[in-house]
């Protein structure tokens, strides 16, 4: 089910799109979404950082789920996931963006 083009993935892309962007939902303005895409490839297995088999398991041009604040991050899949430290753009825009919700 999580392949390119996935039927249920497009079906679950579209309930998340109309949450967010329709004006007769309750929820409307009330869902903030923030969303990181990788630009690099991730080393298979991810345990060995020094693998020279690698993947891209989001691509840039699909990452973007077209809705919210995203970001294109120099970065793996793993670092996407869980940054690399607190000094990381994506700990830093991640810590920032909840403390806008308060």
């Amino acid at each position: 089910e999580m392949e390119w083009n996935s039927p249920y993935l497009k079906w679950l892309n579209a309930q998340m799109s109309s949450l967010v962007g329709d004006p007769s939902s309750a929820l409307d303005g009330h869902i903030r979404v923030l969303s990181f895409g990788e630009m690099r490839m991730t080393p298979m297995p991810p345990s060995d950082r020094s693998s020279k088999f690698r993947v891209m398991v989001v691509s840039p041009e699909t990452a973007n789920p077209g809705y919210g604040q995203f970001f294109l991050v120099d970065t793996d899949h793993l670092n996407i996931c869980k940054p690399e430290s607190r000094g990381s753009f994506t700990y830093f825009r991640l810590v920032d963006f909840i403390n806008e919700l308060n």
